[in-house]
């Protein structure tokens, strides 16, 4: 089906600023815990969710923010602001994605 999906270059300094800058944006995180040599979580604000993922190895790309295309269709709004919020956060917290921003 397919994903929508964006990376992010952000440090160890950086990445302690993350989970508190998302929560600031009224963004619950969810189902935290380790995963593949890192870590992953749900960001969830009403019906729509996306993941964020950090992998500390992966050097310019340590975070990764996604979902499923049928999940951003079924929410569509919802989860393209959701995506956005967190991205932003992300930013915010010293973040860098490469492309679009």
């Amino acid at each position: 089906m397919g994903a929508i999906a964006d990376w992010a270059a952000v440090g160890p300094e950086s990445w302690p600023a993350v989970l508190p800058a998302i929560r600031d944006a009224g963004i619950a995180i969810e189902d935290g815990g380790p995963e593949r040599g890192g870590w992953a979580c749900t960001c969830v604000r009403g019906e729509a969710q996306v993941w964020l993922a950090y992998f500390p190895g992966d050097t310019g790309r340590e975070v990764w923010v996604g979902c499923t295309s049928r999940r951003a269709w079924r929410h569509p709004i919802a989860t393209w602001r959701l995506l956005r919020d967190v991205k932003r956060a992300v930013r915010g917290a010293g973040g860098r994605f490469a492309g679009s921003g």
